[in-house]
């Protein structure tokens, strides 16, 4: 049923039964909150003036469950509403979703009296929850899920999907006054049907309610983690959260996956016809969970060591993780050739530098802090006449706990195990098993330390708190180890470095984390995978799927063939695929529209510019100027609000990246 406000009774709102609280208090919810048991959504449409600037909301929906849609075209009607609904709530709280809360938030904000303790969020523009009079307690389904509105809609199935934004029209102007068509208004209230439809699915799925359904995505795997981590001893947890310095250490060690293009073919397009070879992708299967499986990681006390090169050297010798915070003189890669240099200058200090796209070609110093794991591939990729060690740990290597291990078996067995199952339920259980496996990590790599956000009236306002009393609060309550997810990069860098030494520095095209793009001159990678395998077999990662064939973590799987192939750097390329398709990788591009319009890859070059890239902009105003705005001789109220614009990309070069690709086609190494 699709209602006007004026025609709404908030009477129903007595016969919805009260939730029944569980013990505890789960995932920090209020104590003092009852919740009514019914899913309800909300979500506004707006519209942007040019002249003058401005953007204001025209409709807004209300789903009160599945059955009932409110719906009004002013925010005087929603604050009426919210204030008859209250008069038949009695002690009671609504769940109101809303896919990107942050956004609906920069309307509220102002409307309504907020305590500090009724907003959470996470950043300044990021707000994941925040209660109105205490009886309306918004919630972002964004954050919960980790994917558009119709992501989430089609991935579960629901009867009332998002509809088609290109039937629509949003460059239109509409007023509160507009008469909206039949499909116009469906389109709007679509949005509310179907969200409040996937949330209950999802809830069933899981045996959730509004009480015990995590706040994010990332609360499913640390529900479970946490639960299987009661059987590890305490102590032994305690003791391996760092102190404050050795956490400084661990945080400045940290980065990502590698992720880099070769030199010596950027700006060129490859083509197999003409070099006579093919241009295939090689991926590992499962990488982090692959690295949680198979290796050890600190699992222990961290001790202060002598900052001595001899003692560095003997303690990796005898098998330690050691972190360290080191300077090295004169440094440059061995092979002026090697096509992927593995420091990153924006995480470390240096002088003379000379840069590849962000990496260290060679400079006359370098500091920075590294894990025995990746001074191992520095060893192997630079040379340096001297280097001083400034602070150094260590510890016990081992694999990690059994019933987290556990976990990631369990969920990989049934991923893999529902891998190509075609049933909708069976569907739902692989996407919950996948994002499982790739919330772990995620938890582990979590900064514990991270000061929170209070909302002052006006603005978010960050806490003053001491960092180290922050660290000392999360290690109260830790259950994981921070080492571990700093670890976990550095050996999945490692796994990615191997694959990069097998397909040869004269080969290497392109990679991303866990995948190697090459020119096949046939390059084996059975031994590799047999190591691999070994791995996997020992410490049972592995899995079959429905027809019978056993997956292992951590292999190098083929993950595509290309006809032609070009790269102007990290998160720059594309490609054709061997029937001529073409396809791009561009951070801010959106792949399917953004192949669409770089039409040929020969225009894959420095200075084009997408002109639609599914990328936008927002300008946000906190304090309008005006509160109502005059058109057609009626009022339209305005408040705090946000202009979202569609912006350009160009595929441009940073300008020492481009004199050193000018230097290399001139046929110098850097």
């Amino acid at each position: 049923m699709i209602i006007r406000c004026e025609n709404f009774d908030p009477v129903v709102l007595e016969d919805i039964e009260t939730l029944v609280k569980p013990r505890g208090n789960p995932h920090g919810r209020k104590k003092d909150l009852s919740y009514k048991d019914i899913v309800c959504a909300f979500d506004i449409e707006t519209t942007t003036l040019e002249d003058p600037e401005v953007n204001f909301m025209y409709i807004w929906q209300f789903q009160l469950g599945p059955d009932l849609t409110i719906y009004g075209r002013t925010w005087e009607e929603f604050r009426n509403m919210l204030r008859s609904m209250e008069a038949h709530l009695g002690d009671d709280t609504l769940v109101v979703y809303d896919h990107n809360l942050s956004y609906e938030w920069q309307y509220l904000k102002n409307q309504f009296c907020f305590r500090p303790e009724d907003v959470f969020a996470t950043d300044s523009r990021k707000v994941l929850k925040f209660t109105i009079n205490h009886h309306f307690e918004f919630r972002d389904s964004y954050a919960l899920t980790n994917m558009s509105l119709d992501q989430f809609t089609r991935k579960m199935m629901v009867e009332h999907r998002k509809l088609s934004g290109e039937e629509f029209d949003y460059s239109k102007i509409r007023y509160p006054w507009t008469e909206l068509s039949e499909k116009e208004l469906q389109y709007c209230v679509n949005d509310v049907i179907g969200l409040v439809e996937a949330v209950m699915k999802q809830m069933d799925r899981d045996g959730d309610t509004l009480y015990t359904i995590p706040l994010t995505s990332t609360g499913y795997p640390r529900r479970e983690v946490k639960r299987v981590m009661k059987k590890f001893p305490r102590w032994r947890m305690m003791e391996m959260q760092p102190d404050y310095s050795q956490y400084r250490l661990l945080r400045d060690a940290f980065r990502g996956g590698n992720t880099h293009g070769s030199r010596f073919y950027a700006r060129k397009i490859i083509s197999s016809h003409w070099i006579r070879a093919r241009l295939l992708s090689g991926d590992r299967s499962s990488s982090y969970p692959d690295i949680i499986m198979n290796n050890r990681m600190p699992m222990g006390k961290w001790k202060r060591g002598e900052c001595t090169i001899q003692n560095l050297k003997n303690l990796i010798s005898n098998g330690y993780a050691v972190i360290f915070r080191a300077t090295f003189y004169r440094i440059e890669l061995k092979n002026p050739r090697w096509p992927c240099p593995y420091l990153s200058a924006d995480k470390g200090d240096h002088s003379g530098a000379l840069y590849d796209n962000g990496r260290i070609l060679k400079a006359d110093w370098y500091r920075t802090a590294i894990t025995d794991v990746d001074f191992r591939i520095l060893l192997y990729e630079y040379e340096f006449n001297d280097m001083d060690i400034h602070e150094l740990y260590f510890t016990e290597y081992g694999y990690l706990p059994d019933s987290l291990r556990g976990v990631v078996r369990s969920y990989y067995d049934q991923k893999t195990a529902l891998k190509g199952n075609t049933d909708p339920f069976q569907i739902l259980l692989y996407d919950k098993s996948k994002n499982i496996l790739n919330g772990l990590y995620g938890m582990m790599a979590q900064d514990p330390v991270k000061r929170s956000l209070t909302w002052n009236g006006r603005e978010f306002e960050e806490a003053e708190e001491d960092p180290e009393e922050l660290l000392k609060k999360a290690a109260r309550s830790a259950f994981l180890s921070y080492a571990w997810g700093v670890y976990t990069c550095c050996w999945a860098r490692v796994r990615l470095q191997e694959m990069i030494i097998i397909a040869g520095p004269e080969n290497f095209l392109y990679c991303d984390t866990d995948s190697c793009k090459y020119i096949d001159h046939g390059q084996s990678w059975d031994e590799y995978n047999l190591k691999r395998r070994r791995d996997s077999i020992a410490n049972k990662a592995y899995a079959e799927d429905v027809n019978g064939v056993t997956h292992y973590m951590g292999v190098a799987e083929p993950d595509g063939e290309y006809s032609r192939f070009i790269t102007l750097g990290a998160k720059r390329y594309a490609y054709e695929d061997m029937d001529g398709q073409l396809h791009i990788t561009v951070s801010g591009v959106a792949k399917k529209a953004g192949a669409k319009e770089l039409g040929r890859l020969e225009n894959f070059r420095e200075g084009f510019i997408f002109y639609h890239p599914g990328k936008t902009e927002a300008s946000y105003n906190d304090f309008p100027i005006r509160n109502q705005l005059i058109i057609e001789g009626k009022a339209i109220e305005i408040v705090s609000y946000v202009i979202i614009r569609e912006t350009t990309y160009n595929l441009g070069l940073s300008e020492s990246y481009a004199n050193l690709l000018r230097l290399v086609e001139e046929g110098h190494n850097y």
